[in-house]
């Protein structure tokens, strides 16, 4: 979804609210936003998290983790925290897959959590 998102017709993306907010977590929480997702998050913002942190940060900690010789100091330490109902993010398949790359690393899934996971309803 995260990719779809900004490649939107605008006038479909700036009315979006109502349809993300069960995908993201809390219901109502887009209330806030008053004018809409596309002002609280708008589209080049998207595009840049998509891309920038997404794609560009997952291929550099991939290519760190392929480079470790021997577990990293923290690894007994990682907890890798990932939503169940994660509707927006494989959430879940990518924490056990960075616990076979993190020796030592332990994988909590938070049941029937959402992609908001630290969101006050849960």
């Amino acid at each position: 979804i995260t990719g779809l998102l900004p490649r939107l017709p605008t006038r479909v993306y700036e009315t979006l609210a109502p349809v993300v907010t069960p995908i993201m977590g809390r219901p109502g929480w887009t209330a806030a936003l008053g004018e809409g997702l596309a002002a609280a998050l708008p589209r080049e913002t998207l595009t840049h998290r998509e891309r920038a942190l997404l794609r560009n940060g997952a291929a550099s900690v991939n290519d760190a983790l392929k480079r470790l010789k021997a577990p990293p100091r923290w690894a007994s330490n990682c907890v890798l925290v990932a939503s169940e109902n994660d509707a927006v993010l494989p959430s879940v398949r990518e924490a056990r897959r960075l616990a076979q790359l993190i020796p030592g690393a332990t994988v909590r899934i938070e049941r029937g959590a959402p992609h908001v996971l630290f969101d006050a309803a849960n």
